[in-house]
């Protein structure tokens, strides 16, 4: 009986095992990286994000190189230290269209002193923390589409030069270009830290701003700023274009484009069976109302469309899209692609849907005596299972108790003797 009571503990352990539930999926995030713009750039003491999540940062000593793990979206960004200009920056869109990881970088410029009389300082400090205006160092060529669109993205092409009288070597050398006022009356900005820059010498960078989704139809100045330290320390500025000139960018809108703003699923991950709702925001930047109907389409098996409906001009709106995970679908990540057909246009975007995979039934739960109303376990799915279930475990148990006899010795052959006549 030791045996046989012993042999069931292994049984129910085993069928433990096998009950528990199996690993959840990974949830799809993509990396930010925040870095500093030069070694100049001072280590801030809050960073803030708000958008698809929201998070509150403060630096907990010297890190000026942070990665922040985030759910595809758009973000608002802005990095704070005392005594500096807070950096911002708005509808930063974090997706697979910037592969794994998303590089940003900051500028922390230093607020200016004031004196006792409430004026600011005119550059006439001490070296190294006074700053002067300069031509050492010139916007040599500014090149870049004139006219663009809501959603595109601009690259600036940009040629830093510094004069052959120079006789110096520029150090801590930045470039940072300014559309003004671009995203609901702010200035987009971007920076990009050159390092040393000889005299007579020249570098070329280059620049990319994303044009917001809804934008109004005009010009917005462009402005680059250059910054850098002279041979004593001191550091320098210049700004192009000269006081009276203007570089302008274009802000067109094409007769028809409706663009995705944004996507968002009711969950971070699902299970096969599940019902999964996504929420697919949009607008219409075009200069004309539309028909438009969404569609869905998932590497899980599955698509859907929404009912055509109108899109007026310059307005926005958020379909629901459902669907029913297929029974079966393993654990992975699948791309899923939505696509807004407005006309004979569409615009596209694409994520990842995470499956954890198909929920383990627990064996353990049929052994559980309860009433039939009060049954909240999930029984086998069928009597023949069971019955095999139950024949295998007899056969066992037969199987142990035939060899603890034999090793006992309480089966012996029996033999016969015939009687002589």
């Amino acid at each position: 009986m030791k045996n046989i009571n012993g042999l069931f503990i292994a049984l129910l352990f085993l069928l433990s095992i096998v009950g528990s539930a199996v690993g959840a999926a990974a949830v799809p995030i993509h990396a930010l990286e925040l870095k500093p713009y030069s070694a100049s750039t001072p280590a801030p003491d809050k960073i803030t994000i708000t958008g698809t999540e929201n998070h509150a940062w403060t630096n907990p000593g010297s890190l000026t190189d942070m990665t922040f793990y985030l759910p595809h979206g758009k973000y608002d960004i802005t990095i704070e230290k005392t005594g500096y200009n807070a950096w911002s920056m708005k509808g930063v869109s974090v997706n697979d269209d910037f592969g794994p990881i998303r590089v940003l970088s900051y500028d922390l410029t230093p607020i200016p002193a004031s004196n006792d009389n409430g004026s600011t300082n005119n550059g006439s400090g001490s070296s190294g923390t006074s700053t002067g205006t300069s031509t050492d160092l010139y916007v040599g060529n500014l090149d870049f589409k004139d006219t663009v669109y809501p959603g595109d993205t601009v690259t600036f092409k940009l040629e830093v030069d510094a004069k052959e009288a120079n006789n110096y070597t520029a150090k801590h050398v930045e470039a940072k270009l300014t559309v003004q006022n671009l995203n609901s009356g702010e200035d987009v900005t971007s920076t990009i830290s050159i390092g040393s820059l000889s005299a007579g010498g020249s570098q070329d960078e280059t620049f990319a701003i994303e044009i917001p989704a809804q934008v109004d139809a005009d010009t917005y100045k462009v402005t680059v700023d250059l910054k850098w330290e002279d041979a004593s320390g001191k550091q320098q500025i210049a700004k192009y274009p000269a006081t009276g000139n203007t570089v302008e960018l274009e802000v067109a809108k094409l007769k028809h484009q409706v663009l995705i703003t944004g996507t968002q699923e009711d969950l971070t991950s699902y299970k096969a069976g599940d019902t999964v709702q996504i929420a697919v925001s949009m607008v219409n930047t075009g200069s004309n109302d539309e028909t438009v109907k969404v569609t869905l389409v998932s590497d899980v098996g599955v698509q859907t469309t929404s009912a055509t409906f109108t899109l007026n001009q310059g307005d926005t709106s958020t379909q629901y899209l459902n669907f029913v995970v297929p029974e079966n679908t393993k654990s992975g990540k699948y791309y899923t692609i939505v696509s807004v057909v407005y006309g004979s246009v569409s615009t596209i975007q694409r994520f990842i849907l995470a499956i954890d995979g198909v929920t383990v039934v627990q064996p353990q739960s049929t052994v559980t005596v309860v009433q039939p109303a009060e049954q909240t376990s999930t029984p086998l799915p069928t009597t023949e299972i069971a019955l095999g279930a139950i024949v295998l475990i007899l056969a066992g148990i037969i199987a142990w108790v035939g060899k603890d006899a034999m090793s006992k010795g309480a089966a012996k052959p029996l033999i016969i003797k015939a009687r002589g006549k």
